[in-house]
Order: structure tokens, then C-alpha cells, then sequence
């Protein structure tokens, strides 16, 4: 996902956004990136005169204003063919019902966000219901436990509270605009904490005493009524717009754009592959059996199982509960016998934030950030030296060969690390590469001899090769980039097959 929206974003904001932080513009971005999706997906199915006609209205009616968002109606026969493709799409493979899953998410999202400015109470509790168990494969456990005892009391509620107070009051709107209601807290955030921090607010000018907090509390509602009338009576809004910002000219202009960059990506590294493996397809690093990040309801169902007639203080969820990423294929540290997935830049910063004090500094970076001293081993195993490097023990001899109707006979695998792959090359340029290579330096009359075993496993070089391997399988294609280093690359005798052939 980080480098198809690496086409529309830069790294430095992706990997903030993808962190949890900059909300609003990671929500655009799986927006964006979902209705690319849809486009694809849309593109598979038979629409017929019937249905294209009708969207043809509605998008009609709605560039009009004529149509408002309650009364937007899709047809039935369509919404079946396109869950019908989604499920078709599902059977591919597990990379497939990965990016499907991905899909159905942000579709939550997206509910989740119009029942909070809507106020429609159901859709709000349907939603939460929705996301246990991606709560519970993501390894959320907090939010899991919440969520699970927020939906219990809330279904509830019913039989304390009458159900006109809070299905129409559980979000605040401060003005008649469509989609404009924000949830109590956020309310709390954006206006009383705003208030309290600018000029005239208690926390500039103002005493913090109890009876001056409570004073000022109880008066904003009033004060919100005098400077309503003084706008009126200025004729002064302090709204910009009653156009709502996603709707400007400007940002659906560049919306447009920025779709049709991830459809240019998507052109190339094929979303729903008919593979019977997870793969990656920006990278075509390929998981093995424990990555099951594809199987977010059956990993939530099996978790939720051990909560049965379990009480909320007596509910344990462990880690060993949660879906393993693709992530776990190459960065992963052992915990008591575990392979957990990090990332090293987060747990550095981490590392640095908690060593608040100089003396913490020096207890924590005591010792190097890696498993094992750096100078013995790599994380193949002990350091060996290149064979390679026995050719500088020889004394070069210059003697005069006539070459004129040579032919060379060049061993592939000097020929494979003899040129050097840059990083962010794609596979197409690294082949043209060692085609100029050959032409450059042994002209046309040339054989490239690869070694001939036919099983890998039975040769004695087998032990070597089997230490040397340390990334994973990889599917690739031509137009995609190098994942890994080449050396990493060439090691992995699946790689290696794929690349020669």
C-alpha cells in the first residue's frame, strides 16, 4: 500500500499517515485509493443499458443539486453484480481477498463517518459491530475490549434512556449543512479547549479558579447566542462556504488527477492475481504459511472464542492472537521464541523519547540495536569471505592473444554479480544492463554458461546456497522495482531460476 500511495503522497507523509497520525489525509487517501479499486472492479462487470442509464441520472441530478444524499437510490441489479464480482475476485487467491478486505474496510470507514455526520445511530452501532475483528486481527486489543463492552452497553440503552434523546443527540451540529454533525468529543476539542486557549479564554487573561471555570462554562451558551445575532446583524459569516470542501472545483479536479495516477499503478502491478499464495505486488515478496493477514474474520473469530463468559477485568489477549503481516517476511526480532514484525525507525524513536534524561540515553544505547555483534555475523550467519576475493592473490601476466574469431565463454554466475543493480531500477532496465555488459566487452560472439542441476538440493554446493539464502520468494515481472539488495536477490536459488529464465 506504501508505494502505490507513494504516487501521490511523499514518504515523509506517508509514513505519518500510515502511523496514525495526519487523520483527515490518511482518510482521503484510502478513499482515493478504494474508489481506484472500484473503478477496476467496475470495469469487469456487464452493466447493461438499464443501469447505465440510471447512473447517468443520478450523476446528472447530483451535479444539478437537485438530488440530495438521502435520496440517492443505486440499482439493486448492480450493487449484485458487483458483490458478486468482489466474491469472484475473492477466489483468486489470498492476494486477492487481501486487497478485497482492504476494500470492505474503508467501506466501513466511510459508514462509519456518514453515521457520525448524519446522526444515524444504527449505522453508527452496525459499524462498530463491523470492526471487531479487524480490531481484533490488527492486534488492537484495547480497542477490541472497548468496542466489544461500548456495543453491549449501548444495545442497552434502550431501557434507561429514551431512544428519541440519544438517536437524534448522539452528535452535535452547529450548523444546518448537510453532514455536518462531530461527535461530543471532537465538539469538546474543536470549540469549549479552543476557546480556552485563545484570547479571552481562561488559560489567557482569565483566572483558573473553580468558580471562574464554572462562570465561564455555564455563559458560553449565551455568549454563542449574542455573537450569532452580531453576525447577522454584520452580515458576516464565519463559514466560508456552504459548499462542503471535498466538493470544490479544486479538489475534485485534483482528485481526478491523483486516481489516475494509482490507476496507471494498478496497470502494472495487478491487484486481484490468480495466485494461491500472499504475495506482495509492489515488491513480489511472497509470504509463507504463518502469514494470514488475508483471514481477518477467521483470526477475530478465534480470539472473540476466548472471551466467552469471560468478565471485562479478566479478559487476556495476547499477541500470538492477531494476524501476521507481510511485514513479518523481512523485519522481524525474536520475543521468547516469537517472531514479532517491528519497524526500526519507530522503535529508535520510541527508544529516544523514553530516554528522557542523558543517564537513561547512555543505559539504553549501551549496546548496538542488532541481535548479534555486527562485526562477526550478518544476518545470513558468521561473516565468511568472498571467494572472489582470493583473485587478488594472483599476479596479473599481460600477454598478447589474438581474439580476432574468439568465441568467450562466460560463467553466469560471474556474469550475475559482476553487474551492479542500483536501487529503484526496475527489472527491465537491470536486464538491458547486462546486455550492454556483454556487448561492451566480449562483442556478439559469446556463450553464457549457467549451471545445469536440475535439483537443487542434491548438488555440493546445496549446503552454501541453502546458508546464503536469507529473503524470501519473490514473483516479479519485468516492470516492477528491486525489493531487496541484489545480493539478497541472487542468493535465493527461486529467485535466481526466475531471473536467468
Amino acid at each position: 500500500m506504501k508505494e502505490v500511495l507513494a504516487e501521490i503522497y511523499t514518504l515523509k507523509s506517508l509514513e505519518k499517515m500510515l502511523n496514525g497520525h495526519a487523520y483527515a489525509r490518511a482518510v482521503r487517501a484510502h478513499i482515493l485509493l478504494q474508489l481506484a479499486l472500484a473503478i477496476i472492479i467496475l470495469k469487469e462487470v456487464d452493466i447493461n443499458d438499464i443501469m447505465d442509464a440510471d447512473l447517468i441520472v443520478n450523476i446528472e441530478n447530483i451535479l444539478d443539486k437537485t438530488l440530495s444524499y438521502n435520496d440517492i437510490k443505486v440499482s439493486g441489479a448492480l450493487l449484485d453484480k458487483f458483490n458478486q464480482k468482489l466474491k469472484e475476485y475473492e477466489e483468486r487467491g489470498p492476494t486477492a481477498t487481501l486487497w478485497i478486505t482492504y476494500f470492505i474496510m474503508v467501506s466501513i470507514t466511510k459508514e462509519f463517518l456518514r453515521a457520525e455526520r448524519m446522526g444515524d445511530w444504527k449505522a453508527h452501532l452496525k459499524c462498530v459491530q463491523e470492526m471487531l475483528s479487524y480490531f481484533h486481527a490488527s492486534g488492537h486489543f484495547p480497542y477490541a475490549k472497548s468496542a466489544h463492552l461500548y456495543l453491549q452497553d449501548m444495545q442497552q440503552l434502550h431501557n434507561l434512556i429514551n431512544p428519541e434523546v440519544y438517536e437524534k443527540f448522539f452528535t452535535v451540529r452547529r450548523s444546518d449543512k448537510l453532514s455536518c454533525g462531530t461527535s461530543t468529543d471532537m465538539v469538546i476539542e474543536q470549540s469549549m479547549m479552543k476557546a480556552m486557549k485563545t484570547d479571552g479564554g481562561i488559560a489567557r487573561g482569565r483566572s483558573t479558579k473553580e468558580s471562574v471555570i464554572s462562570k465561564w462554562v455555564y455563559s458560553m451558551h449565551a455568549m454563542n447566542t449574542v455573537c450569532e445575532r452580531l453576525e447577522d446583524l454584520a452580515i458576516v459569516r464565519m463559514d466560508m462556504t456552504e459548499q462542503h470542501v471535498d466538493a470544490s472545483d479544486s479538489r475534485v479536479k485534483k482528485d481526478t488527477k491523483e486516481i489516475r495516477k494509482l490507476l496507471k499503478w494498478f496497470s502494472t502491478h495487478e491487484p486481484f492475481p490468480e495466485v494461491d499464495k500472499i504475495i506482495s505486488i509492489a515488491s513480489g515478496v511472497v509470504g509463507d504459511s504463518k502469514i494470514n493477514c488475508y483471514k481477518a474474520r477467521e483470526v477475530e473469530l478465534n480470539s472473540v472464542t476466548k472471551l466467552t463468559g469471560l468478565t471485562f477485568n479478566n479478559i487476556k489477549l495476547k499477541r500470538a492472537d492477531k494476524a501476521v503481516s507481510l511485514l513479518a517476511m523481512s523485519s522481524t526480532i525474536k520475543v521468547h521464541d516469537e517472531k514479532v514484525p517491528i519497524d526500526p525507525v519507530l522503535l529508535f524513536q520510541r527508544m529516544s523519547i523514553t530516554a528522557a534524561f542523558q543517564d537513561e540515553i547512555e543505559k539504553y544505547f549501551e549496546y548496538q540495536l542488532a541481535p548479534y555483534p555486527l562485526s562477526l555475523f550478518d544476518e545470513i550467519g558468521i561473516r565468511k569471505t568472498q571467494k572472489s576475493a582470493i583473485y587478488d592473490c594472483f599476479q596479473k601476466v599481460n600477454i598478447d592473444i589474438n581474439n580476432t574469431n574468439a568465441t568467450y565463454i562466460i560463467d553466469g554466475g560471474y556474469l550475475l554479480h559482476r553487474v551492479v543493480w542500483d536501487s529503484e531500477e526496475t527489472f527491465n532496465v537491470i536486464l538491458d544492463k547486462y546486455v550492454q555488459y556483454v556487448r561492451r566487452h566480449f562483442g556478439s560472439s559469446i556463450t553464457v554458461v549457467f549451471h545445469g542441476y536440475n535439483d537443487f538440493t542434491r548438488n555440493i554446493k546445496a549446503a552454501e546456497q541453502r546458508r546464503r539464502t536469507s529473503s524470501s520468494d519473490m514473483l516479479f515481472d519485468q516492470s516492477m522495482t528491486i525489493p531487496t539488495s541484489q545480493q539478497k536477490f541472487l542468493a535465493n536459488t527461486i529467485n535466481l531460476g526466475s531471473f536467468q529464465c
